[in-house]
């Protein structure tokens, strides 16, 4: 399910409904920026950006004894945002390939860097 934008990744709304096992494809990295955003609108997107993976942070650090919480890596294509629609096809491809890796090595939370 989606969450929108207060809560974009809505585990504890999984959690209260009996979920026992979450699956997270999020959209946005939580890696830090490889380059500064240029321009006011680059800035309001990173900013926004960190806000919503730093709920993702916290909910899985609060429900990570609760339920088992599979995170998939979220696609990392430079440049690219994810809102880019022209690069649809290159960030589903990206974010399957990255997907598919993560599930043949184990099913345990892969955290995300400010997790850790």
């Amino acid at each position: 399910m989606d969450g929108a934008i207060v809560n974009n990744t809505p585990i504890s709304q999984a959690v209260a409904l009996g979920a026992d096992r979450i699956i997270v494809l999020p959209a946005l990295s939580a890696a830090s920026l490889r380059r500064p955003p240029r321009g006011v609108l680059a800035a309001g997107v990173a900013a926004v950006s960190r806000a919503l993976t730093y709920r993702l942070v916290e909910d899985l650090a609060r429900y990570r004894h609760d339920v088992e919480l599979v995170v998939l890596p979220a696609p990392e294509v430079d440049g690219i945002m994810p809102t880019d629609f022209g690069h649809a096809e290159e960030l589903v491809s990206e974010g399957l390939r990255r997907g598919r890796e993560v599930l043949r090595r184990d099913r345990r939370v892969v955290p995300l860097r400010q997790a850790a």
